[in-house]
């Protein structure tokens, strides 16, 4: 039975030495990428003395998954949405710009396509608003 223990102490203790090479590695690399970023820094302020670098990088957008989720928690909170104000409530959440026009039209299209879907899939029921270009998004019952 001792030996059991022996050899899982010798596998954690490789795994351990193991991860320290890659923290090793990793903070390397980082000091290398944090010097490239400085050197490119210096050379915007050579021609651009007044711009001031952004200081965290901007994320990504979550997929299709985040954008579902979000469509699900607004009709949540909201009860009744309509497709531009999905959209625009999306673009204010994740920071965009909302004057970007082709910005606001993508979205639209996707808060559209993602809300099409799920009449499909029987979650959410649509009926036209206003003067009929527009749905009104609800959960089914």
């Amino acid at each position: 039975m001792e030996d059991g223990y022996k050899q899982t102490v010798f596998g954690l203790l490789r795994k351990h030495r193991e991860l320290l090479g890659d923290i090793a590695d990793a903070t390397e690399a980082l000091a290398v990428k944090q010097s490239a970023l400085a050197a490119i820094e210096a050379a915007i302020r050579v021609f651009d003395p007044l711009h001031v670098p952004a200081t965290e990088h901007q994320r990504r957008g979550a997929g299709t998954t985040g954008l579902y989720r979000f469509v699900m928690e607004s009709l949540r909170k909201e009860g009744a949405v309509t497709t531009l104000g999905v959209a625009t409530a999306l673009i204010r959440e994740r920071g965009w710009d909302e004057r970007d026009k082709a910005l606001a039209t993508s979205v639209r299209k996707r808060a559209g396509d993602a809300l099409q879907k799920m009449r499909k899939q029987g979650r959410v029921t649509g009926e036209r608003y206003g003067n009929g270009g527009e749905l009104r998004w609800r959960l089914a019952v």
